[in-house]
This record gives C-alpha cells, structure tokens and sequence, in this order.
C-alpha cells in the first residue's frame, strides 16, 4: 500500500508526488520505475518489477520506450488489464500524467532553460531571471495558448468575427447523469461523479454543436456554422463548463445583415434577457439557472456614491433599457424591463432543449477570443 501526496517543496513549479509504504519514511519519486508498483499494487501482484516503467526501457524492436508507448504496450498485451475497472482507468491516467510531468521537467531543466534564454537574446527578447520559459508545446502553457489565440484570430479575419459567444455549464442534475449514478446522491466533488460529469458534459457540448449545424435551428435562414472555436475549463466548483465563440451561416436575402438594424432586429429574434411569461416552457429553467444570484459579494458590496469602481465583475444588476442597442465599445445592451435586471442573456430554445446554464451573448468584434483563451 502506499500514500501519494505533493511535496511543498516543489511550489511555485509544478507540483511533485512522492509514493511511500505505509509506516516508511523512505519517498519514492513519481518517475522512479516503482512507482506503479506501489501505488497499483493489485497489477503486481508477483512482486515482479520487468513491466514497470524505468527510462532505460525497449521495445521488442530494440527501440527505447516512452511512458505512453509503454502504456499502450500494457492494455494491448496484457488479457485482462481491464478487470481491475476503475483501477485500470486511473492506471491510464496516472501514466498519462507522468509523461506529461516528465516533459515539463525536461523543459525546466537548467541546460534547457539556458539555452532557451541564449536563443531568446539573440531574438532580441528578455526572459526574467527566475521566470521559466515553456516553449508552445507544453500543453496549456503561455505560448501554447497563444498559438490557439493567433490562429483563432487568424480565421476571424479571414472568415470574419464571430456572430454569438456561448458559455455552457454541466447541470449536475442531468437525466443522464441520474440515470448512471441510480439512485445515490450527485456530489460533484467526488471523483467517480466527477468522471460521469465529464462524459455527460461532453456529450451534451457535442449535441449542441450538433444542433448548431442545423438549417434553421436558430431562426430562418439559418444555414449552419461558418466556423467555431471552443476552450473546456474546470470551475472553481468542479464542474466544467465550454466557452464556444462562433460564425453563423445565413441566408442573406431571408435575414439581411446589411446594417447595424439588421443586426439589431436578429439579436433580439435569438437572444433574450427577460423573464418569460409563467407559461413559457423554458420560465423554470431561467428561474433555476439564467438569474444573477442575489447573495453576489459584489453587488452587495457598498461604495461611496457616484464611485467608479466595478459593483460586480459581470456589471449586474444591468441597466433597464427599451430598445436594445450597440454602445460604444461595441457591446450589446439588451432590452430589459425592471424585473430584467438580473437575467442572463439566453436563447430559448437551447436553454429548453439542454436544461441548463447556457448564457448566450451577440458580439460584433474578436475581443471575445481573448477571453476564450485567457
């Protein structure tokens, strides 16, 4: 048996796991090849150590292994690796972690970060000293993102900006997820809920797409998408949720989009941020999920009058408005009445068909990409 735990030491890098025997003081180091041995110890049950992973590991071929060619040569040559159910999905990745953690290490080396740093002066840049440099193929590291950004940014102005900026939050009370969890309390912060959320997310983000794609879905003339992008992140609270900026598909000589009027009147066809009538279908799901939360920290926060400090980070409770408009930055205002003031903008017919928080926003430029890949 072992205990995994993150060494503090190891902050503000990446955090390091060490494995130990119960009752030893004697740490084993995540890359060390007894790693698996300790902590899945139901695979090892002879005690052998030849399928354990170590740096100097080869192929039948003669040719060396990395810690992901070795774990493809586990599942496809061991029968039953699979019986060990959620011990074998957490084998995989565990293992995937450690080839991600090894490559990281490699980078922040100090040979390698020199001689990033000589290759970066002769660029002409400075990197500051104690600052490590992550080239863009470390996943979600700076540059690596900022590869996604330019290319995304690339196709808005070849394509042109995206029409609607849409941010979908998991409902941990999906049907799907009830109906694979039976009949035991959903508690988003335990691991295995953790895993049936992820795949149920998924597969309702690849529904929506789906959707998307479709003749008029939305509205007529409708045609489908003319591109999107899309970033997964993992909210404070353990649930994913997808931001997706993208370009519609319209028939023009249905729905004209020649001037900002055009714009205008299809914003509000698509787009509301109202509370519907009591017999509108979707009136719960915007009660339950479209509605700021009164109890905010910033919109109770008292300021001294006619201050120009931000309220509340999302700007709520919003302005009443008649008629929706474009302000000056370029954002939309929708319309809104007295008891609008803290609706979040939705489509109907998606928050409907999705049962869940599903905002929905117009945007006329290619700022929203910054926000995708901060």
């Amino acid at each position: 048996m072992c205990s995994v735990y993150t060494s503090p030491d190891a902050l503000p890098l990446a955090p390091t796991r060490f494995a130990t025997t119960i009752g030893s003081t004697e740490a084993i180091p995540e890359m060390s090849s007894l790693w698996e041995l300790l902590c899945y110890p139901l695979m090892h049950f002879t005690g052998n150590d030849s399928y354990a992973w170590s740096a100097d590991m080869v192929s039948f071929n003669g040719s060396s292994m990395t810690l992901l060619d070795y774990l493809k040569s586990v599942i496809l040559t061991q029968r039953h690796f699979w019986k060990f159910g959620r011990l074998a999905e957490q084998f995989v990745l565990d293992t995937w972690a450690r080839q991600e953690q090894s490559q990281v290490q490699i980078w922040r080396s100090e040979r390698v970060q020199s001689r990033l740093r000589n290759y970066a002066r002769a660029c002409g840049r400075f990197i500051p000293p104690g600052k490590v440099f992550l080239p863009q193929n470390v996943p979600f590291s700076y540059a690596y993102m900022r590869r996604f950004f330019h290319d995304a940014l690339h196709i808005s102005r070849i394509r042109g900006n995206a029409h609607l900026f849409i941010t979908m939050t998991c409902n941990p009370q999906w049907a799907e997820v009830r109906a694979l969890l039976g009949d035991e309390t959903v508690d988003h912060k335990k691991d295995s809920h953790q895993a049936v959320l992820a795949r149920v997310f998924v597969h309702k983000r690849k529904q929506l797409l789906s959707r998307l794609k479709q003749k008029n879905y939305l509205f007529d003339g409708h045609l489908g998408l003319d591109w999107f992008v899309l970033s997964t992140e993992w909210q404070k609270g353990d649930l994913p949720h997808a931001h997706i900026a993208l370009r519609l598909r319209i028939d023009t000589a249905i729905c004209p989009m020649a001037t900002q009027l055009d714009h205008l009147r299809l914003m509000d066809f698509i787009i509301s941020a109202r509370v519907p009538s009591i017999h509108d279908p979707h009136y719960e799901q915007v009660i339950a999920f479209m509605q700021h939360p009164q109890e905010c920290k910033g919109c109770l926060r008292e300021y001294p009058p006619h201050s120009d400090v931000k309220r509340c980070r999302f700007r709520f409770p919003k302005p009443e408005c008649a008629e929706s408009r474009i302000d000056s930055k370029g954002f939309p205002v929708y319309k809104r009445g007295p008891l609008d003031v803290r609706v979040v903008p939705h489509n109907a017919r998606m928050l409907t068909e999705f049962d869940c928080h599903i905002n929905t926003e117009w945007t006329m430029h290619s700022q929203v990409l910054a926000y995708l890949y901060k």
